[in-house]
């Protein structure tokens, strides 16, 4: 019988309090994929094609194919900016 303090009872903390930090490294990668899709969309190139370019060019480090069609709406849609919503270019 598991009790209270047996491993398969444990919680996990919600999502909305799991901090995920990216390394500045990964937020320039995720950033420069972003003008990537940016200029790909804008010369009327679709999502998977401009996924298989990012993923030739980042390999593992590519955004996932949901990411890059969520962003490929995004600026079809008429959006400018390559970052998120609230979030100021570094200094």
């Amino acid at each position: 019988m598991w009790g209270p303090s047996s491993p398969r009872r444990q919680t996990l903390p919600s999502p909305q309090l799991v901090e995920i930090k990216m390394s500045e490294r990964e937020v320039a990668v995720t950033i420069a994929q972003r003008a990537v899709i940016k200029f790909l969309t804008n010369e009327n190139v679709g999502p998977n094609e401009i996924w298989r370019t990012l993923r030739a060019q980042y390999g593992e480090s590519t955004l996932s194919k949901t990411q890059v069609k969520f962003w490929h709406k995004e600026f079809r849609g008429g959006r400018d900016a390559v970052q998120k919503r609230g979030c100021q270019p570094a200094k």
